[in-house]
């Protein structure tokens, strides 16, 4: 793959980087309830089958035992009782850390070990990006709306995938979560199927192309704070009408 072939220092920079971005993006992704959990359940559960497949037992370990721990947690955050919990910036980051590690470990498998995995071996960095392609997509179309604004990356918005879903199409905060997270399991599905027979030009012909349909479909929407507190506030004057209006028809009758 070329990853043994690069200067030390080059690989230090780049694999901060990947860290850094890997850990942000799933920190983004924690807008709703069940989404960061779902959509690291389905993250873990392709690691633990490439290392299992790779014989890298200790990772296999790893990723099960997070998985444990996110599966309790998605119990308790999906909980419609008093009886809920939160993830959170501290176990988000943590969980984005992990996964990062583990998306490390991935792309610096001996040539050996990718002889054992259903895909070819140059097409592992896509791999990879299919399997983070939620989060990674998420906040790449926020940040560039942000940055298309002149606002400030880091600023909070309502763009995210996640809120346009819930603001949009109505639907809860599960539903949301689900759609989500199946859609990157057939994602990765897709991908690792293409991957076994496709060079890497077309599969990231394939990426570019869902990508952009992505973002065209999903920039249709326009969630930014002041439009949403404007739909919220003509939304109560149309309830605040309606219910004079059953006031003055009850009088009425009576």
């Amino acid at each position: 793959m070329g990853i043994y072939d690069i200067p030390i220092y080059v690989y230090y920079c780049v694999g901060a980087f990947v860290m850094i971005t890997i850990i942000n993006a799933y920190n983004l992704i924690d807008g709703i309830d069940g989404l960061a959990g779902m959509v690291g359940i389905i993250i873990l559960i392709i690691y633990t089958t490439i290392f299992y497949m790779t014989k890298e037992y200790f990772f296999v370990l790893l990723c099960l035992t997070l998985n444990g721990c996110l599966i309790a947690f998605l119990k308790y955050n999906l909980s419609t009782t008093n009886e809920k919990i939160f993830m959170g910036d501290t176990g988000s980051l943590i969980v984005g850390f992990i996964i990062s590690i583990l998306t490390l470990k991935f792309l610096a498998l001996s040539k050996e070990d990718y002889d054992s995995l259903p895909f070819l071996i140059e097409n592992v960095p896509l791999i990879a990006i299919s399997i983070l392609i939620v989060p990674l997509f998420d906040t790449a179309r926020v940040f560039t709306i942000r940055l298309a604004n002149k606002k400030s990356p880091f600023s909070p918005d309502r763009n995210h995938t996640h809120h346009i879903l819930v603001d949009y199409f109505k639907i809860s905060h599960k539903k949301a979560s689900y759609i989500i997270g199946g859609f990157n399991l057939i994602f990765v599905y897709l991908f690792i199927i293409l991957g076994s027979q496709s060079y890497n030009f077309w599969l990231a012909s394939t990426l570019v192309v869902t990508v952009i349909l992505l973002g065209y479909l999903f920039n249709r929407f326009d969630y930014s704070f002041s439009n949403i507190r404007r739909k919220i506030l003509f939304r109560r004057k149309v309830d605040n009408v309606k219910e004079k209006g059953k006031k003055i028809i009850n009088k009425k009758t009576d």
